[in-house]
Order: C-alpha cells, then sequence, then structure tokens
C-alpha cells in the first residue's frame, strides 16, 4: 500500500489560494469605487512607461485630501499598440480621477474626461460628481 505523495498537491494548492486572492481584490476595489464614499478630483498624467513584456502604464498623480498620490496603470487596450508620439499629447494633461474616500489607492482615471480649463488648476479640490464647468 503506498502513500499518496502530498508535494504535489501543494503547488496546486498555492495555485488556488493565489487565484482566491486576486478575485478578492477586484471585487474589493471594485466594491470600493462604486460605494458612497467616493470622490472625484483632478490629476495630472505625469508620464508613460512601456515595456518588451509588460503593458504600457500611464503614471498620475492626484491629491486624496490628505496628500499627493502618484500611481501608475495600465493602459486601456485604445492605447495598446500605439507609438509614443500618440502618448507624448497626454503628458501634462489633467483629467478627473475618481477614488475612494476610505482607501485613496483605489483610484481610475477618466482619459476620456479631461478638466475644463475652468478648475484645471483645483488641483485639491474634491467633487462628489464629474463636474461640468
Amino acid at each position: 500500500m503506498t502513500k499518496p505523495k502530498i508535494g504535489k498537491y501543494i503547488p496546486i494548492g498555492i495555485i488556488i489560494l493565489f487565484g482566491i486572492y486576486l478575485i478578492w481584490g477586484v471585487s474589493d476595489r471594485n466594491e470600493k469605487l462604486t460605494e458612497l464614499k467616493t470622490y472625484y478630483t483632478v490629476g495630472k498624467i505625469i508620464d508613460y512607461k512601456r515595456g518588451a513584456k509588460v503593458s504600457p502604464s500611464w503614471t498620475y498623480e492626484f491629491y486624496d485630501g490628505e496628500k499627493i498620490r502618484e500611481v501608475s496603470h495600465f493602459m486601456d487596450d485604445n492605447f495598446s499598440g500605439k507609438s509614443d508620439s500618440d502618448w507624448k499629447p497626454y503628458i501634462g494633461k489633467k483629467f478627473f480621477v475618481k477614488y475612494s474616500a476610505i482607501k485613496p489607492l483605489y483610484n481610475e482615471i477618466y482619459l476620456d474626461k479631461p478638466a475644463p480649463d475652468s478648475i484645471v488648476k483645483c488641483d485639491k479640490c474634491k467633487f462628489e460628481k464629474i463636474p461640468t464647468e
């Protein structure tokens, strides 16, 4: 009678735990960005990075009511495969950023909603919804 080898189940267990952790993280982020305690502010794109093996990402900064945060997020599919000349016009531009008041690291930048000239200098303002002007 042979005993089953536990060693082959350990990698499978680690993969399953990692998958559960990823699913929890995504659902937690989505929950925090859809709850009532979210705000909008003006964020500024300061850089972009693209690598050979990773997806390109934007680096932007915004004020969350306590401090200025600098974060990176992967670009959406509209920018994949584009050249540097397509990305450079976004550097220094300001767009609206939505963030969770409870966990400001949960945030997203709206590249389709540039900040209007009337509030572009309002870096430390926060809004309950995106202002129209």
